[in-house]
């Protein structure tokens, strides 16, 4: 394989992002659209965002291709599936980049409501859509985990890493001053009666 690491360090980003989107999809089971629960909308934002990052990598392994038989062999078993979750890329990445990121913003900074940018794009639809783009990238994930011999031993590799960081972060907490609502409730009054503009 030309560049083995960077093919493992792929997988194990997909890998990472779809069991945690697959870890909140029981959460998200929206029966009508039109009555969906602030919580559904915010689960299902957050799953999008992932999905922008499985497909990163996706379009990262797909380049990749070129100088790999063996993952091009690979994905070329994944065709169906990997088409299926790229039909969806610029849909999903402009909810990402002009729904969550930057709320009815576009990428000029003029103010584009969320409906005028959901009304005309190619994302999923309904709760069986959803459920089966999430089936999708559990069926990528399975094989991308499963096909590449060397996955495991980098996956642990990664994971020792990743806790001795989190301890090594945790150690630089530190207290900070307690500060109180109400204190700055009180100062934002005082200077709302010194503009004249009331209280609250």
């Amino acid at each position: 394989m030309a560049d083995n690491q960077k093919i493992l360090e792929c997988i194990y980003n997909i890998d990472c992002r779809v069991l945690n989107i697959r870890s909140v999809t029981p959460y998200y089971r929206p029966d009508d659209f039109k009555s969906v629960h602030p919580v559904h909308v915010d689960i299902m934002f957050y799953s999008i965002v992932k999905i922008c990052s499985v497909i990163d990598e996706l379009t990262i392994l797909n380049r990749l291709c070129k100088n790999d038989l063996y993952l091009r062999d690979v994905f070329y078993c994944l065709k169906p599936v990997n088409d299926y979750i790229l039909q969806y890329e610029k849909g999903f990445q402009l909810i990402r980049n002009n729904v969550v990121a930057h709320f009815q913003r576009d990428k000029a900074g003029n103010f584009k409501p969320t409906q005028l940018t959901l009304q005309t794009l190619n994302i999923p639809r309904d709760n069986g859509e959803w459920s089966f783009i999430y089936d999708c990238l559990e069926l990528l994930r399975q094989v991308l985990v499963s096909k590449f011999p060397d996955y495991p031993e980098f996956l642990k590799s990664q994971l020792h890493e990743f806790y001795t960081g989190k301890d090594e972060f945790a150690k630089t907490f530190k207290s900070k001053k307690a500060l109180y609502i109400e204190d700055f409730k009180k100062e934002v009054n005082q200077r709302l009666s010194e503009k004249g503009i009331g209280s609250i």
